[in-house]
């Protein structure tokens, strides 16, 4: 059962998806890999929100090396974290940062939302997209 606990390890997700997709004993040789990383907030594991942050971009980095696109969808209710959930989720485009989504290349997205109306859109948005993965 998952909660909220004010616990954000953005890095350890990234790393745990990034091997599975590299397992070539999980996946068909032709299937298309991706990940989609939702988060309602910045992480702050391993070491408080800077070092977490820069963990998680090194793992997007990791992520474009082996093709894999991060898709990332951010629910910012709290106005106060907005510009760092851009920032650390950002494509670099319509204002948002050069974040994992920017990082992991491969024609990722990012989409940002405030409230939970929002969801189904953004994740259509990010299906959309996955379509035409080449």
């Amino acid at each position: 059962m998952l909660g909220p606990t004010g616990a954000t390890n953005i890095k350890d997700a990234l790393a745990t998806a990034i091997a599975e997709l590299k397992d070539t004993s999980k996946f068909r040789p032709t299937a298309k890999k991706a990940i989609v990383l939702f988060t309602d907030g910045v992480p702050n594991i391993p070491g408080g929100q800077g070092p977490a942050s820069t963990a998680a971009i090194n793992e997007a980095k990791k992520a474009k090396t082996a093709g894999i696109p991060i898709y990332t969808i951010g629910l910012s209710q709290n106005p106060a974290i907005k510009p760092d959930e851009d920032k650390l989720l950002g494509d670099n485009k319509n204002g948002s940062g050069k974040g994992i989504a920017f990082h992991s290349g491969n024609k990722a997205i990012y989409v940002s939302v405030t409230s939970s109306s929002q969801l189904q859109q953004a994740f259509q948005t990010i299906a959309r997209s996955l379509v035409v993965l080449q």
